[in-house]
């Protein structure tokens, strides 16, 4: 039986920034999946976590243009 290895990776928005840009990528802003065309379903990018009563987003979306 072969396992699965998991592996996570944490980045903050000033972190991936700076990465999207030594790669060459501009115009980096938030992606905002409530103005998307085709994403009418709830996933990963838009769970809130809720931590003494505060709701907090997992997920980190960016959107950039190479």
């Amino acid at each position: 039986m072969q396992r699965i290895k998991r592996i996570i990776t944490v980045f903050n928005e000033n972190y991936l920034t700076t990465l999207l840009l030594e790669i060459g990528f501009k115009d980096i802003y938030d992606w905002d999946l409530e103005g998307v065309k085709y994403h009418d379903f709830t996933d990963w990018a838009s769970i809130l976590l809720e931590i003494n009563k505060k709701e907090y987003p997992i997920s980190l979306n960016l959107e950039a243009v190479k």
